[in-house]
């Protein structure tokens, strides 16, 4: 009788168990790093070009950059709040100008750009918002 395509033997199976067990391992190494990563830089300046994450303080979701679905307004990505982050919801803050180098400190008051991690991408903000139109 021939198995069904997609079927597993029972070989196969511990081979996808142990793949599994082993993707759910370095999950938590990279969740207990990222912990103890946060917990090291708690508190202190944050630095041009510095790694971030940027969690909103209601839904304790991470912006996250979804660098394949189109925005609403014309040359730009979605930005969306996840609640796992990722290689997407990585930024740095950028200086804008050449009034500050990488490892000076962020000052509230210094103009500044939002950039992916992966330097393609820059978050723009303005002040009035509003999506109304776009339902």
């Amino acid at each position: 009788m021939k198995r069904p395509e997609g079927a597993v033997d029972g070989t196969h199976l511990a081979e996808y168990e142990n793949k599994l067990n082993f993707i759910k391992k370095k999950y938590n190494e990279e969740i207990e790093e990222n912990n103890s990563e946060f917990k090291n830089v708690q508190g202190q300046p944050v630095l041009y070009g510095q790694t971030i994450h940027l969690k909103h303080l209601y839904s304790e979701c991470y912006l996250t950059l979804q660098p394949h679905s189109l925005a609403w307004q014309y040359g730009c990505v979605e930005l969306t709040l996840e609640e796992e982050g990722s290689e997407d919801s990585n930024f740095k803050f950028m200086t804008s100008g050449n009034l500050k180098t990488k490892e000076d400190v962020v000052a509230f008051s210094d103009p500044i750009h939002i950039a992916s991690s992966r330097g393609d991408y820059f978050m723009h903000v303005w002040d009035e918002v509003n999506i109304s139109n776009h339902s």
